[in-house]
């Protein structure tokens, strides 16, 4: 685990805001990640991807720790989840495997409802306001026919 700290000066937010970012924990213990958050108490928990693996139902069995993560994150701050290419099936091993014309749905019915009992929120090519501030969640684009993210 690696933890950087990052001063942004700017007369742009209302008031001054700790963000803490979560990326690539691809589904391993995160008890340190969220013992350091629980010490620092952000104000806000954003997640950029690889939380877990891919969220089609091929790997929910590696998944265990990425759903406690979800859960135990939001009891520290509010959360916002964007998906990484790995929760879409989008990682190199896995697309050799399950290539998307396979038909493969990008995320269960069951995953889902998990992702959204957790109490994180999630965001895939969407946005939440949180106190007048948009907080966006931009998908990966690695299953689309050009490889980029839909930035409509």
């Amino acid at each position: 685990m690696r933890i950087k700290n990052y001063t942004i000066k700017t007369d742009r937010l209302p008031c001054s805001l700790r963000i803490a970012l979560v990326a690539d924990l691809h589904s391993r213990d995160p008890l340190q990640v969220i013992e350091a958050l629980g010490k620092i108490s952000p104000d806000i928990i954003c997640i950029a991807g690889d939380l877990t693996e891919a969220l089609d139902g091929t790997m929910d069995d590696k998944n265990t720790y990425g759903y406690a993560a979800m859960r135990a994150l939001p009891k520290i701050a509010p959360t916002f989840y964007a998906p990484g290419n790995h929760e879409v099936g989008a990682s190199h091993r896995h697309l050799r495997k399950y290539p998307p014309a396979a038909g493969l749905v990008r995320i269960t019915p069951e995953n889902m409802a998990r992702i959204e009992q957790s109490g994180a929120c999630f965001l895939d090519n969407t946005y939440a306001q949180w106190q007048k501030i948009a907080i966006g969640g931009l998908g990966t684009g690695l299953l689309n026919a050009d490889g980029k993210p839909d930035l409509d």
